[in-house]
């Protein structure tokens, strides 16, 4: 069964070479490893260890335990590397990568799904009240971009088993049900 990935880091953090990703579309199912910055620093703003998922703007920001995860269950995306700051400047002794979905699967239920449209042609969704996923069209993927929005990220039950098997923290895993009618 699908479930859907929600940020529930604590963690705060600071691009510090935001200027460096220039036109790079980190949205892109597209590799971007060859255009990815030979130095991004990120830099926590608070002291505590930084967690295994959590976001710096637009960026998605994973620890290697979370790569090994999504690695051990053949997610395609690319692991670019940062360099993480403590809140003092110093290095930090955790790796840290930007995780690049490179898929957007097409398992929205339109049908079933209730939806708000932002316009007349129903190019925007404003608002999700209820979010069904066909699983069929979404079996095999186990992190991926669900194809309605850049930022509705969902699993198989098999990477968020493995996901609370080695307490990867920042996230929490939904049932579609439990959609909180936020806009996607």
């Amino acid at each position: 069964m699908v479930k859907i990935l929600k940020f529930k880091a604590k963690t705060r953090a600071l691009n510090l070479d935001v200027d460096d990703l220039g036109e790079i579309d980190h949205f892109s199912t597209e590799p971007i490893s060859d255009v990815w910055p030979k130095r991004m620093r990120i830099q926590l703003l608070s002291k505590s260890k930084p967690e295994d998922y959590f976001p710096v703007g637009p960026l998605r920001l994973v620890s290697a335990a979370f790569r090994e995860v999504c690695e051990n269950l053949h997610v395609n995306a690319e692991f670019l590397p940062t360099q993480l700051l403590e809140k003092d400047g110093t290095r930090s002794q955790h790796q840290l990568f930007f995780c690049h979905l490179l898929e957007n699967v097409n398992c929205f239920d339109f049908k079933r799904s209730e939806i708000l449209w932002r316009n007349k042609r129903k190019k925007w969704i404003d608002e999700l009240t209820k979010l069904v996923i066909d699983e069929e069209k979404a079996t095999g993927h186990h992190l991926f971009r669900v194809d309605v929005s850049l930022f509705m990220i969902a699993t198989s039950d098999e990477f968020s088993q493995a996901a609370k098997r080695v307490r990867l923290t920042g996230a929490v895993f939904i049932e579609p049900s439990e959609w909180s009618g936020v806009s996607c």
